[in-house]
């Protein structure tokens, strides 16, 4: 896990973790490529459900970035 020397609130860095995901995946798409196709067909299917609902998807993308610490060693929006 890296640290992170300030936070960002959560909502930036959902949005910033599927801008980083689904960009690329869409530019290969337009290319047709097979695997953006397949992965992205994956990610549709899960839209809406809950994380249990569709393990299928269960590390298809690297969450790791929404938990990066603060430089205190803190997760983001935790308070002590």
């Amino acid at each position: 896990m890296t640290t992170a020397t300030h936070a960002k609130p959560m909502a930036d860095r959902v949005r910033d973790l599927v801008a980083d995901t689904i960009g690329p995946l869409q530019h290969e798409l337009l290319r047709d490529g097979p695997k953006a196709v397949a992965t992205l067909a994956r990610l549709r299917r899960g839209a809406g459900k809950q994380p249990h609902q569709v393990p299928d998807l269960l590390g298809l993308i690297d969450t790791e970035p929404l938990y990066d610490t603060t430089a205190d060693g803190r997760l983001p929006g935790s308070s002590r």
